[in-house]
């Protein structure tokens, strides 16, 4: 520091000689903010008692009260101010009394103006430090406090012996416990307990890694799952040093947050989200799961025929229904034989299907058993008040599939239309239509680069409107190693991964290269995800887990006919991922639905406005309606993300608009994460 005003002081200057004292007062204000003066001890008391004062500047020989006197009351009251004495004499009595009462510095006069600036600065010094050490003392005053309040808090030594326990931590444990405990230790108390954690699978574990880590002066912290007289709890455990003393840790704090409350939460939107909320009968994820955990498996897919005409005719309400009477019909009916292992499920829309597991029955037996199913829903009618509907179904089924028996069902299901049969086998199929083979061509590719490291990420810049990287986003790829590892693009897979067991692997594979791109990057990043992502319990717990540790912002988005399948399951998604701390973004909004909704019902941040508006953008009509979603996303405080910006005249009409960021070819093209590395500038800008 250069200047003493700096520091923000309050000085006193004690001097009896008026003349003196003017001309070393109009000196200080030019280095101090305020500057207070007094003739005498008396009159500097006085000021004392009303004014925070940081340096006080006395001169000894004074009538009333002289400076030592003053000084030596200050000290009696326990005013440990810093002292400056300024005298003419040079007396042995007053540098010792001087030295006694803690004086900082002892000026002869006449005073050196360049030295007492110099001491005043060295002390103002001090004192900005002191002030700082107090201010972070109250902060850590007031987190220790706030710690004790909203979580459970032990204070022990290396040994476990309890030091300090929590007020609420305590009324926890006897509203559990029924004896009375004299506390002793902290590992004594676990005998009340059965505690694990998720890879951590005993108390004795736990206790290990958490002294090995908290001894090494690490951070040991760990979800914990309690069993306390037969109720589970669910406690974040974190613990670390708190007292260390010549590198040696002495005693351990361990703070205990109760979790129980919001893991229900989330394990009851995991219940909601493995079951199909019509029929309540478990869904398409739950099907997928059972796929990739069994073999010798054969799918039944099965189709309500005019499905649609049904909804549009008599409305949703009546579909449900309908719905939940062939589910009634299904599960009640014995079609297949005791001990056949069979479980029904509901797939999307008017989709159910029916897994049988290990049998030695034949394709023979199997058929005539469908073959009766499907007699029996020809004779079979949905009642509903005046309402007689007939119900007709078509049939698709795959035995042991060698490649995916999700997709093979959906392709033999769709091949009833083709050939205008109730009933197909995929494993009968001698020719399927160019669209399937390619389709299991696809399949094949991407299994394969799952296998071999070959589902990739590209990443497309997103930047403000001063051309700064915002962001990037991540976009699937997959490396085609049976065609020279050239690289295919979403439309070329994304709808057959979609339809196969090995999507939920696909999106896990995505996540995770975004995040590894996102570090190498040093920059947020946005992850794209499906309805099916947003639904999936181990999509959302992967999620979860990234977001608690990812040092870069994180946004997930979702287009916007995705959220519309199911708004509730999509905003309880989007809470449980901003609680993490992500930021949520509606993608390709305005190709097709732009449903207001979203800004109603779902938490957004950001709106990325689809390439099909912004290339119009140039137009009149295309202006204005760019310009109202515009007028509408600011109004809610949600940004706006233009896409497909692809020339310097968009861009320009764009800003102009105040959109917030802008993607598209004219910024930059996608790129893998080493050709940005190596090139490290946009191709326009």
């Amino acid at each position: 520091m250069t200047k003493c005003q700096t520091l923000d002081l309050n000085l006193l200057y004690v001097e009896d000689d008026e003349i003196v004292r003017e001309s070393i007062k109009n000196i200080l204000r030019l280095n101090a903010k305020n500057v207070f003066i007094a003739k005498d001890g008396v009159e500097a008391l006085e000021i004392i008692d009303k004014t925070h004062i940081d340096i006080i500047i006395t001169d000894i020989r004074m009538p009333k009260l002289n400076g030592m006197e003053f000084i030596e009351y200050l000290r009696k009251n326990q005013k440990e101010l810093p002292v400056i004495i300024t005298t003419a004499f040079n007396e042995i009595e007053y540098l010792q009394k001087a030295i006694e009462l803690k004086v900082e510095k002892f000026i002869h006069k006449p005073i050196n103006i360049r030295e007492l600036m110099e001491d005043i600065r060295k002390l103002g010094d001090i004192i900005s430090n002191q002030k700082d050490l107090e201010r972070k003392r109250i902060q850590l005053e007031n987190y220790k406090k706030a710690i004790h309040i909203t979580n459970f808090v032990i204070e022990m030594d290396v040994s476990g012996e309890i030091i300090e326990i929590s007020e609420g931590l305590k009324k926890f444990l006897k509203n559990h416990i029924d004896d009375e405990i004299e506390y002793k230790t902290f590992f004594e108390i676990g005998k009340y307990y059965d505690y694990e954690g998720v890879d951590l699978q005993n108390k004795e574990q736990i206790k290990n890694e958490m002294l090995t880590k908290v001894l090494n002066f690490e951070v040991f912290s760990k979800d914990i799952n309690l069993t306390i007289v037969n109720k589970n709890y669910v406690f974040n455990f974190t613990a670390f040093a708190s007292d260390i003393i010549n590198n040696e840790v002495k005693t351990i704090i361990l703070i205990l947050k109760n979790l129980t409350e919001s893991f229900k939460q989330k394990d009851n939107l995991i219940e909601i989200l493995n079951r199909d909320i019509t029929t309540n009968l478990p869904n398409r994820y739950s099907l997928i799961k059972e796929l990739n955990n069994e073999k010798d498996l054969t799918l039944i897919v099965i189709s309500l025929d005019n499905f649609k005409k049904y909804r549009h005719t008599y409305g949703y309400k009546v579909v449900d229904f309908i719905l939940i009477q062939i589910k009634n019909e299904l599960e009640q009916s014995n079609f297949f034989e005791e001990n056949i292992d069979s479980k029904t499920y509901k797939l999307e829309n008017e989709l159910f299907a029916i897994l049988l597991k290990k049998s030695n029955k034949d394709i023979q037996w199997l058929r005539n058993k469908l073959e009766k199913l499907i007699e029996h829903f020809d004779e079979f009618v949905v009642k509903i008040d005046e309402l007689q509907i007939d119900i007709t179904i078509v049939i698709g089924v795959s035995v042991s599939g060698d490649v995916d028996l999700l997709l093979e069902s959906m392709i033999a299901l769709d091949y009833t239309t083709f050939i205008k049969k109730d009933l197909v086998f995929f494993n009968e199929l001698d020719n399927p239509k160019e669209g399937y083979i390619k389709n299991i061509l696809i399949q094949h590719k991407v299994k394969k680069a799952l296998e071999n490291d070959g589902v990739i990420v590209y990443f497309q810049p997103i930047v403000d409107a001063n051309c700064n990287i915002a962001k990037y986003e991540s976009l699937a790829r997959v490396i085609d190693f049976d065609n020279s590892s050239s690289i295919l693009t979403p439309n070329l897979f994304l709808d057959v991964v979609q339809d196969s067991k090995n999507y939920e692997k696909f999106t896990k594979r995505i996540i995770e290269k975004s995040i590894e791109g996102s570090l190498k990057l040093k920059a947020p990043v946005g992850i794209n995800l499906s309805f099916e992502d947003i639904i999936n319990p181990d999509i959302i717990t992967l999620l979860e887990n990234v977001l608690k540790k990812h040092p870069y912002p994180i946004t997930l988005e979702f287009l916007e006919s995705e959220g519309l399948q199911d708004i509730e399951l999509t905003k309880k998604f989007c809470q449980i991922m901003k609680s993490y701390g992500a930021q949520i973004a509606i993608d390709d909004f305005g190709s097709g639905y732009s449903n207001y909704d979203y800004f109603l019902n779902v938490p957004i941040d950001i709106l990325k406005i689809d390439g099909s508006l912004v290339k119009r953008v140039i137009e009149y009509k295309g202006y204005l309606l760019v310009e109202s979603i515009v007028g509408y996303a600011k109004k809610l405080n949600i940004k706006i993300v233009a896409e497909f910006v692809e020339s310097r005249e968009i861009f320009n009409i764009l800003k102009a608009l105040d959109v917030d960021m802008f993607q598209g070819y004219y910024i930059d093209k996608p790129k893998s994460i080493d050709e940005i590395l190596n090139t490290g500038k946009l191709c326009h800008l």
